[in-house]
């Protein structure tokens, strides 16, 4: 990571020359097309060595990988919802300091219609509501953030007064704040909806 510019240049240039010539090692084949790729965006790029040392992960719709903070990661390419501060790239631009935001777990409980993604920390957890199926949500001891990725519908709460409130969820992107101790009911339009749900617990 340290070296010269032109010998890593040299190197890469050397590196991706084999790869297209056909000439690659039985254990290089699962990284051989990756690191072309990365050539082509990232010419010359010191980075493009980290096919060799990080782990390659390659994310379906509904699937998701956890990272503790400050390991190593790239994004390489693709639609990925919720892309924050605490993304941390290892290279392909100016090396500086990481800022690291982490959203302030709780304890629920997969069901038909949501699913729960619970990482192994104590800061939060993601639930995801999709498709055409209602759902109510039980309160939670503290707050969460709801954003609407699919489809649309309505979101139902009763305020600690006992007043109903609703706010329509009618197109991708919309963003809802929900206060400590409210349980939610979505309700999903026609089309289905898919809604990711952060939740943490206060103490």
């Amino acid at each position: 990571m340290s070296a010269e510019d032109a010998v890593v240049q040299r190197e890469v240039e050397k590196l991706i020359a084999r790869y297209e010539s056909g000439e690659a090692k039985p254990a290089e084949e699962g990284v051989k097309d990756l690191a072309i790729e990365l050539s082509k965006q990232y010419p010359g790029d010191v980075g493009i060595f980290c096919v060799f040392l990080l782990n390659v992960v390659k994310l379906h719709a509904g699937q998701a990988v956890f990272l503790k903070a400050n390991e190593p990661h790239a994004y390489i390419y693709g639609d990925i919802n919720g892309m924050h501060g605490n993304f941390r790239p290892t290279s392909f631009e100016p090396w500086g300091p990481a800022d690291s935001q982490i959203m302030p777990p709780v304890k629920y409980r997969s069901t038909k219609a949501t699913a729960i993604y619970d990482p192994p920390i104590e800061e939060f957890s993601v639930l995801l509501k999709a498709g055409g199926d209602n759902e109510t949500h039980e309160s939670v001891k503290g707050p969460s953030i709801l954003i609407v990725t699919g489809g649309s519908g309505r979101l139902v709460w009763t305020e600690k007064d006992g007043s109903q409130q609703e706010e329509s969820l009618d197109k991708p992107g919309i963003v809802h704040f929900a206060g400590a101790g409210v349980a939610l009911s979505l309700v999903a339009g026609e089309g289905g909806m898919t809604v990711y749900r952060a939740i943490t617990e206060v103490p």
